[in-house]
């Protein structure tokens, strides 16, 4: 999916997102797997945070992406 918002022309890149928008209403549930910090915000509502197997953290992505910022921003990566 990051690849087919991120690539191509205007017109490709709004149509994948489209789509994208469509299926997050009609799925039950998507599993999106980034780290493109942007992107979650504008796509998610809600956040795993997962390092090397295990669950850092767990909730709304307002909560959890900022969490994981700081993480990277310390540089304990």
């Amino acid at each position: 999916i990051d690849e087919a918002l991120s690539t191509g022309d205007a017109r490709f890149r709004a149509q994948s997102k489209e789509r994208l928008d469509h299926v997050l209403k009609t799925a039950g549930a998507v599993i999106y797997v980034n780290h493109n910090a942007q992107s979650i915000a504008t796509t998610c509502t809600r956040v795993l945070w997962l390092e090397r197997g295990v669950l850092r953290a767990d909730g709304p992505t307002d909560e959890v992406l900022p969490m994981y910022e700081t993480y990277l921003a310390s540089g304990k990566k």
